[in-house]
């Protein structure tokens, strides 16, 4: 199995590049708290006491602080993504709001976080270009790498052909995608799990689970 041979050897080392393309649309450093359950909207001097008196945040910390009645969230966006992420972490599921046991207990977490997709079996007539106007019909393309094989190879710091996006996923991305007329295998952590794509089962099934499992070794997360 040469794609699983090849990968076996492969170091996650990139060349970052960045797409033209139009300005990315994400919301940076931003967390979500979500107030769905009531039947209600909060007040003004709700949302200052849950952010003052419970998240504990100074104002200094804070660039933005907005209450979408839509979807009844309360999206705080934080100085820096190591702040927003510690908030997350400390906060999460801690507090009641209102409080009293007859409340739920308020969820936060982190939008638009990137997630890192490796994509296999791309030639180098594959563009950049290409990745991302296949990879815009689901999500947003913030990065894009070449990966190089490891230095302490024979052939160490040449490209290897795999591709390193990182990308705001809005919809999954089937596990096998045409990119640029050619096929691609898509990995990523929190994949859907299902059998591959029809047609695919018994030519890539095999590949499919391995790769999942290299790229969580990869990036440290265990089945």
């Amino acid at each position: 199995m040469l794609v699983a041979t090849e990968v076996e050897r492969e170091f996650l080392i990139g060349v970052k590049q960045l797409p033209k393309a139009d300005p990315i649309r994400v919301r940076r450093n931003t967390v979500r708290c979500d107030f769905s359950h009531l039947k209600r909207e909060l007040c003004v001097l709700e949302m200052h006491d849950f952010v003052d008196n419970y998240l504990r945040l100074p104002p200094d910390r804070l660039e933005r602080l907005q209450w979408n009645g839509h979807q009844r969230c309360l999206f705080l966006r934080l100085k820096d993504f190591r702040t927003a992420q510690q908030l997350v972490e400390q906060h999460n599921g801690r507090h009641r709001y209102p409080p009293g046991r007859l409340w739920a207990r308020i969820f936060l977490s982190l939008e638009d976080t990137p997630t890192e997709v490796m994509l296999y079996d791309l030639s180098e007539l594959v563009t950049d270009a290409d990745i991302k106007a296949a990879l815009d019909a689901y999500g947003v393309v913030v990065s894009i790498e070449h990966n190089k094989w490891r230095r302490e190879l024979r052939y160490g710091g040449i490209p290897s052909g795999h591709r390193l996006v990182h990308m705001v996923i809005r919809r999954p991305i089937p596990q096998l995608l045409n990119i640029g007329n050619e096929p691609a295998v898509v990995v990523y952590i929190g994949q859907d799990e299902d059998q591959p794509p029809a047609g695919c089962k018994s030519r890539f099934g095999g590949v499919f689970r391995y790769l999942r499992r290299l790229v969580k070794a990869c990036l440290g997360q265990a089945d």
